[in-house]
């Protein structure tokens, strides 16, 4: 377990407690001052809560003792105790994420933030207790929806434009081509998941599993127009824009995979199934969350 030492005002270091405790309780120092750390880790944040929240993940020192040779050399002591909450990682995140575990474009962003290797902190925000409708949420997003994705200052509500947020400003350009003609392709299929997928698949499954008023049938029949659309196009490549994965696979790929939690089979789609396969033996693919 990673605890961060601060003594007197200042930190000092970093130390592994757990193998002596035997508690399985972490505990750091806390911090008011950092002039002896600054020299240790370059992107350290002014702010005490979050340099010390950072650290927390840092492991330089393997035990106890050493942490305490440390300190003798620095000439300092140990003072009080703090240990990093849920609110404090929240607010060590430069990328925060208002996500709702059960939608499927939530599931698109952690998607893209995962595969691109992003920290990110989730915010939950309970749609169906009217977390997304508050006035304070509405600050955020006027249209009271979840994903919204905040980066610093910066604040990008839903998840199209987040994808093409996250793919401009962190990927490399695989990801979204600068090609015309390869990002209009790319926005092809990111149409088709804004329609077909949504209005069919995705409402489809919102009728069974959160009890929307939508009609049934016509979104079931929609989402498998959507999916025959899917498989025509790859019955003959592997992805759906280009020679490799972008984010046209991602925004796509969420309803697709949940298409079962809305009674509507991908079996007779083949080369959907294999897309399905795919994209989740990528590195860093997630799983949806567990609800």
């Amino acid at each position: 377990f990673p605890v961060i030492a601060y003594c007197g005002e200042t930190v000092s270091l970093v130390a592994i407690v757990g193998e002596l405790t035997g508690s399985g309780h972490c505990w750091t120092w806390s911090v008011q001052e950092l002039t002896i750390i600054n020299p240790l880790i370059s992107n350290v944040s002014a702010s005490p809560k979050r340099a010390a929240t950072r650290l927390w993940s840092y492991s330089w020192i393997d035990s106890v003792l050493s942490c305490m040779h440390a300190c003798l050399l620095f000439g300092l002591t140990v003072s009080k105790l703090y240990k990093p909450t849920t609110a404090d990682y929240i607010a060590m995140s430069e990328l925060k994420l208002y996500d709702y575990p059960r939608s499927g474009n939530c599931y698109k962003v952690r998607l893209l933030l995962s595969m691109l290797g992003l920290d990110y902190a989730r915010i939950d925000t309970d749609v169906l207790k009217g977390e997304t409708l508050t006035a304070e949420f509405k600050q955020i997003n006027p249209r009271g929806q979840v994903p919204v994705l905040l980066d610093g200052d910066l604040i990008v509500w839903d998840s199209m434009a987040i994808l093409v947020y996250l793919a401009r400003r962190y990927a490399d350009r695989d990801w979204l081509p600068t090609d015309p003609v390869a990002e209009a392709g790319v926005m092809q299929w990111l149409a088709v998941s804004e329609n077909e997928l949504l209005y069919g698949l995705a409402r489809a499954r919102a009728t069974l599993v959160l009890g929307r008023p939508f009609d049934l049938a016509q979104c079931q029949q929609d989402g498998r127009a959507g999916l025959a659309v899917m498989e025509g196009r790859l019955a003959g490549v592997d992805w759906l824009a280009g020679g490799n994965v972008t984010i046209a696979d991602i925004a796509c790929y969420p309803y697709v995979s949940l298409a079962s939690e809305g009674e509507v089979s991908v079996q007779p789609y083949p080369a959907v199934c294999g897309w399905l396969e795919r994209i989740e033996a990528l590195p860093d693919w997630v799983p949806f969350l567990p609800v």
